[in-house]
């Protein structure tokens, strides 16, 4: 927990996780913030994982018109991962459509 997950010239993505169960996973964005560093095409990442099992799980969205322009910027993974424990680990973070540029992340726990 804390440990860095990636590191990027972009900032930090500012992000507060809303609804976290075993089949989806729903963060708020920073809307002033997604709209300063992303574009369409780029992709928001989420690795998750079940402390309990030792299994991680990755999945991610590109970012898309809607997303940009929204006053309360929400993203919605749907997630396989098979949780047992009610404490998830969690990094969440931005990369640039052709890869070369993100966000820096650390994981967070988060109850479910």
């Amino acid at each position: 927990i804390g440990a860095q997950a990636t590191k990027g010239r972009l900032g930090t993505l500012l992000a507060t996780p809303d609804v976290i169960d075993r089949d989806s996973q729903s963060f708020t964005l920073n809307a002033t913030q997604l709209q300063r560093i992303a574009k369409v095409g780029d992709k928001i990442k989420l690795l998750i994982g079940d402390e309990v099992q030792d299994t991680m799980n990755y999945v991610e969205i590109l970012v898309s018109a809607s997303l940009l322009a929204s006053s309360n910027p929400i993203v919605n993974f749907d997630n396989p991962l098979d949780a047992s424990s009610t404490v998830l680990v969690y990094a969440l973070w931005l990369e640039s459509a052709d890869g070369k540029e993100s966000t820096t992340s650390v994981f967070n726990t988060c109850l479910i």
